[in-house]
């Protein structure tokens, strides 16, 4: 068979501050079976200095079968504009009808305003977890040419890998003014922030101008604990246990099964409380079952307390946990056991009592009446 020529690979983005040096890279993979002998070459309408390959070796370089090879380069921005340019890599001695084998890396680097003051402006957001937080946000941006009027720009946040799935929902910024009107007019922003689980983290903010010129801030984003989902109350003797269920469901249902856990806080006494599952999965809007249980094991303990987490990359429930046993209840009848002193006064009525139950019997006349009808 017989393949295409490579088309242009997806573009590779790079910020600095102007006259500041900012490395990056980019990799290229060898796709074919065989080593191959590649060139290297960096293109631009830029003065030179602008973009700059980092490698030793530009010329007849060896990709092993299959590998990668990583080229790292630099960019220092000179004016506040937007610079392109292109890394080729060519194969040595491949041609595709009569045209060398070439892969094409597009670049596009922004020019930063550093920042007025020796660190990066930075905006705090803090709510309660499950809770929705609207605040207005204004930037202003440095720099900017006194003839600056009516320039349009664009805005992104460039949250880290790790925090993309716990933000995608939580955080959205949505611009208040459509275009930059002049050098000292901040831009306004509004900030919805609605995190669905504890977290604290950090994410650059950046506006862009569309003629060239680029303003990070730093966003430092925190959810505290949440309100309290319920009370769960269990009830149990010493050496016994007694089981809730507990019914959770995704909010936010999906297709794919959502992976959770369950677990108890770290002050919960684990002896005593345990939950069952402690992992599984979430599947569309159908409830999962968890049951909770209270397992008493020390004499003269009358109560305890605990805290049950359930969560999932994205959401978490909180729950109090109140454990206690039984209260007892005397029984309720006459006693029929007597103490000493009612012995005592009963024995003292009896032997008053005696004599007049007690009548007197002629024994003699008894025993002489048979003896009469014998006689006759």
């Amino acid at each position: 068979g017989c393949g295409l020529p490579p088309s242009k690979m997806e573009e590779t983005e790079v910020a600095a501050v102007i006259r500041q040096q900012q490395s990056s890279y980019l990799n290229f993979m060898n796709p074919f079976p065989s080593s191959l002998q590649v060139n290297i070459r960096i293109e631009t309408e830029h003065e030179q200095g602008i973009f700059t390959l980092m490698v030793k070796r530009t010329r007849n370089v060896t990709v092993a079968p299959f590998s990668s090879l990583q080229i790292p380069f630099s960019f220092c921005p000179e004016s506040m504009a937007t610079h392109v340019a292109e890394i080729v890599v060519e194969a040595e001695g491949v041609e595709v009808e009569g045209v060398p084998l070439c892969w094409i890396f597009p670049i596009k680097g922004s020019a930063e305003v550093a920042p007025s003051g020796l660190k990066t402006p930075t905006f705090h957001f803090s709510t309660k977890a499950r809770t929705l937080l609207v605040k207005e946000m204004e930037v202003q941006l440095n720099g900017l040419a006194d003839n600056v009027s009516n320039e349009p720009f664009t805005h992104k946040l460039i949250i880290p890998e790790t925090e993309r799935s716990l933000l995608r929902k939580a955080l959205t910024i949505e611009a208040l003014d459509k275009s930059i009107t002049g050098p000292n007019v901040p831009l306004r922003f509004k900030v919805s922030f609605e995190p669905q689980k504890v977290c604290r983290t950090k994410v650059d903010f950046v506006v862009n101008k569309n003629s060239g010129g680029r303003w990070r801030f730093e966003l430092q984003l925190e959810a505290t604990e949440p309100d309290l989902d319920g009370t769960i109350f269990l009830e149990a003797e010493t050496g016994g246990e007694h089981t809730e269920i507990l019914q959770i469901a995704n909010p936010f249902p999906t297709t794919d099964p959502v992976p959770f856990t369950a677990y108890m806080s770290a002050d919960t006494p684990v002896r005593e409380f345990t939950v069952y599952p402690e992992e599984g999965a979430l599947v569309g809007d159908t409830p999962v079952m968890l049951e909770v249980t209270y397992a008493p094991f020390e004499f003269g303990k009358h109560h305890a307390t605990g805290r049950l987490i359930v969560q999932t990359e994205d959401m978490q429930w909180l729950y109090n946990l109140q454990g206690s046993i039984p209260k007892y209840k005397p029984p309720t009848g006459a006693s029929k056991i007597r103490d000493q002193q009612t012995l005592r006064l009963e024995t003292k009525r009896f032997m008053a009592e005696a004599p007049s139950r007690i009548q007197a019997k002629n024994h003699v006349r008894d025993n002489l009446k048979p003896a009469a009808n014998y006689r006759r």
